[in-house]
């Protein structure tokens, strides 16, 4: 899938940190300064997840519907000499670029992933040291972000509006609820050529036909599976069933009525539908 492709009308991102001091297999013990050293091997994972949504209130409950998801990896590799580990504010400037050249620039969690570093690389210290030799101790620092990402329908249906109206220049005017009951038709996905007989938002599906010269008038349309509602973008899914425009243009049921609410206009061909 295409990342770029997904639009995203709302966001949030969770940080966590685990630090984790090396074993001296992989320190490989000593080095040749007379300086003890920190080395910090960062490992930073962001977890990028795409949600839908029918509103912004489905955020942080259990309705967002998973489209797709993926791991981005950065390691990186520096070293503090123990002076520097002793004084915060020095710790904090070479530990914070680290972080900015993998993006991370919220203040509270560089804060907070700083202190982390600062304490368990001190407690990390051994006590003792051979002479003449500087000794290489070291933390794993693991650095994970969820990064939630939401296409949201009704943003999706708002902004389509907007788009449109603004090309259009037209002035947003409801279609009334009644019209909207009276106008929009089922079809069912995948029923090629099916008769459209009943209203949409009718309780009850004994609808009279619509009669003309006393013969009854009935419409046939063809929705396959493929096709797609040109509010939200989604395409229609096999043996649903999806509402139509008297011009003929279909749409998710939701996806139209929301639309009708806000403009008396079909989306697709400006089909007028009735207002107050």
């Amino acid at each position: 899938m295409d990342e770029e492709a997904i639009e995203v009308h709302h966001e949030d991102r969770h940080f966590s940190c685990k630090t984790s001091p090396l074993t001296p297999d992989l320190l490989k013990g000593f080095h040749d300064d007379d300086d003890e050293r920190l080395r910090v091997n960062f490992d930073y994972e962001v977890n990028h997840i795409y949600y839908d949504v029918r509103s912004p209130d489905d955020i942080g409950t259990s309705r967002p519907k998973f489209i797709y998801q993926c791991l981005e990896q950065h390691k990186k590799t520096i070293y503090l000499e123990q002076s520097l580990l002793e004084n915060y504010q020095d710790s904090y400037l070479v530990l914070s670029k680290a972080m900015l050249s993998f993006g991370i620039t919220r203040d509270r969690v560089v804060r907070d992933i700083v202190d982390e570093i600062v304490k368990q690389g001190r407690e990390a210290r051994p006590k003792k040291f051979p002479n003449r030799l500087g000794m290489l101790f070291g933390l794993d620092v693991c650095i994970l972000k969820d990064h939630r990402m939401y296409r949201c329908q009704q943003c999706l249906v708002a902004s389509v509006m907007r788009e449109s109206l603004a090309a259009e220049e037209v002035k947003m005017v409801p279609a009334s609820e009644s019209s909207i009951k009276k106008v929009l038709k089922k079809v069912i996905v995948g029923q090629g050529g099916e008769s459209i007989r009943r209203n949409y938002l009718s309780v009850s599906d004994d609808v009279k036909e619509e009669e003309e010269g006393g013969k009854r008038k009935r419409r046939r349309i063809s929705v396959s599976e493929g096709e797609s509602c040109s509010v939200c973008m989604d395409e229609f899914e096999g043996g649903t069933t999806v509402a139509c425009l008297p011009c003929s243009h279909v749409f998710h049921g939701e996806c139209i009525v929301n639309w009708l609410r806000q403009s008396h206009y079909c989306p697709v061909c400006r089909f007028e539908v009735p207002t107050d």
